[in-house]
């Protein structure tokens, strides 16, 4: 088999080369920031629906974002937030009561329950 020959029969599409993988962390950081700003030209207004302001809150509204909609989340997290504003108070929290705010997004006591499950495993 001649060598270039290779890439078509180790299963690479024809037209295409594989792409190198960077042997140092400064060419990872240099192939992603590539892709960064190729990403940035295809899709130049991406943004999240989900109104979050750090880790917690995105990780709450995602879980809450299961078979219901953006503006749902949106509505529901502001009391949400209001009762438990740090992960240890969401860990903490009575299912029962936490079930009762979160009940508009649908599917309210499996939400609750990994809430409470993954907020507790993330934070001990």
């Amino acid at each position: 088999m001649a060598k270039s020959d290779v890439g078509a029969a180790g299963g690479a599409r024809p037209g295409f080369k594989k792409a190198k993988v960077p042997d140092t962390h400064a060419g990872l950081v240099r192939q992603a920031r590539k892709i960064n700003r190729a990403l940035a030209e295809v899709y130049p207004y991406a943004h999240p629906e989900l109104d979050f302001e750090n880790p917690f809150e995105l990780l709450v509204a995602t879980v809450l974002s299961a078979q219901t909609t953006d503006l749902r989340v949106n509505q529901t997290t502001p009391a949400l937030f209001a009762t438990y504003p740090i992960p240890e108070d969401l860990a903490a929290a009575d299912p029962e009561q936490l079930e009762e705010i979160i009940r508009p997004t649908g599917f309210f006591r499996a939400k609750a329950k990994s809430l409470i499950g993954n907020v507790f495993a993330s934070h001990t």
